[in-house]
């Protein structure tokens, strides 16, 4: 694991159990907004080290970091940070392993547009502080483009994905669900619901 390989520099042996306990934590809050503050007392540290820590963690391709996007959203939260696993499989919460999963694959698909297309591709999640909330927005060339939703099952409320989606003009919605064979399109909202496979498969 990326603990016992990749952080076995002798100089940060003494804090290596830290950084392996804040792994695990992050692991159970993937897909929630973090606050350093909360992260560090549950480990029993500073918010400073905690921060340090989990930089560490990214730069190893431990966890990625979503941040929040507040562009012409009132009461957005300007600083918001979500972290995702590289390895989803660790995950133990399905619901929160499936939105890794879909994390992990929008990611790789903004690296591909940029390092190979040179399109400027970039993901995000959308939270206010009413937590009206998208699981992801990829944006293009810097405006809204893609708005994602994502679900276990095709019951969910979807209001809010059409009310940002009209708000900031965003022409492509998804509502991805683990659900194999599904693919709908919403005339009157323009939401395509979509099974994940389908989805995954059509990105690159």
């Amino acid at each position: 694991s990326v603990f016992n390989k990749d952080l076995l520099d002798p100089k940060k042996i003494e804090f290596l159990p830290d950084v392996e306990l804040l792994g695990i934590v992050l692991a159970e809050q993937v897909d929630e907004p973090i606050s350093f503050y909360k992260l560090a007392s549950e480990i029993d540290t500073e918010p400073q080290k905690a921060t340090n820590w989990v930089k560490i963690l990214c730069r190893n391709h431990y966890v990625f970091s979503v941040p929040s996007y507040y562009r012409h959203i009132r009461g957005a939260w300007k600083k918001g940070l979500k972290y995702y696993l590289w390895d989803w499989s660790e995950i133990s919460n399905t619901e929160k392993r499936f939105k890794n999963l879909i994390a992990s694959h929008l990611l790789k698909f903004c690296h591909y547009l940029q390092d190979v297309m040179g399109y400027t591709v970039e993901l995000f999640f959308i939270r206010n502080i009413k937590k009206q909330k998208i699981d992801f927005l990829l944006t293009w060339e810097n405006e809204p483009w893609m708005a994602i939703e994502c679900s276990l099952t095709p019951e969910k409320d979807l209001t809010t994905l059409k009310y940002y989606s009209k708000r900031l003009n965003i022409s492509e919605r998804y509502f991805i669900v683990m659900e194999n064979g599904v693919d709908q399109l919403d005339k009157t909202t323009g939401i395509r619901t979509l099974s994940a496979n389908r989805f995954l498969t059509a990105l690159v």
